[in-house]
């Protein structure tokens, strides 16, 4: 399977775990990405990191859309001070070192379960 076709497959469990559960199932997607993946696939956990900020990038556009985003945008911005790109910046990368670090943690918990056996 191809590069592009796994990461659009990861960004939608991504989105879909954290629409139906939360923020922090990124972090549980990414430990099971990395256990399954492990060293069967070159740069996993990089493609971790970029599947779950596609998805939390594709989460905040349809909010954007829905008109209920950009008034909280707008109302984070502002009261920070800062340029409305930030909040949406800091919060992709939020979601990629989640996808990121669990993808890791699941490669780590698949190396040591097999030194257990």
């Amino acid at each position: 399977m191809g590069y592009a076709i796994r990461l659009v497959i990861l960004a939608m469990a991504f989105a879909l775990i954290t629409i139906a559960v939360g923020w922090w199932a990124v972090a549980v997607v990414g430990v099971l990405w990395g256990w399954l993946a492990g060293s069967a696939i070159r740069y996993h956990r990089t493609l971790g990191a970029v599947a779950a900020g596609v998805a939390w990038l594709a989460i905040l556009t349809s909010a954007g859309f829905m008109g209920e985003g950009r008034a909280l945008l707008a109302a984070v911005s502002g009261l920070f001070s800062v340029p409305a790109v930030l909040p949406v910046a800091a919060t992709v990368g939020i979601g990629a070192l989640l996808g990121f670090l669990g993808s890791w943690l699941g490669s780590r918990l698949r190396r040591s379960s097999h030194h257990l056996s």
